[in-house]
């Protein structure tokens, strides 16, 4: 493809394509995970402050296990 009239240019444009498309899929998953860990981070401030587990989950906007494993020291030790 790359030696026929225009292939080159083809080519660059399907890599570029591609590497834009990699570069939107990284935001996503970054911004995924920043809000995974500001959750986290709520969650254990809350904790610190006193409030009860199913208040901390509801205020973070996710399940009682879930919050519960974070607080366990698994998940937040290594943020």
């Amino acid at each position: 493809m790359k030696y026929e009239e225009g292939g080159y240019k083809v080519m660059c444009q399907i890599t570029e394509k591609f590497v834009q498309e990699g570069i939107e899929i990284g935001k996503e998953i970054g911004n995924k995970e920043g809000i995974e860990i500001g959750k986290k981070e709520a969650a254990l401030n809350l904790a610190k402050r006193g409030i009860e587990l199913e208040a901390i989950a509801e205020i973070v906007n996710e399940n009682v296990s879930l919050v519960k494993q974070w607080l366990d020291g698994g998940v937040l030790s290594k943020i």
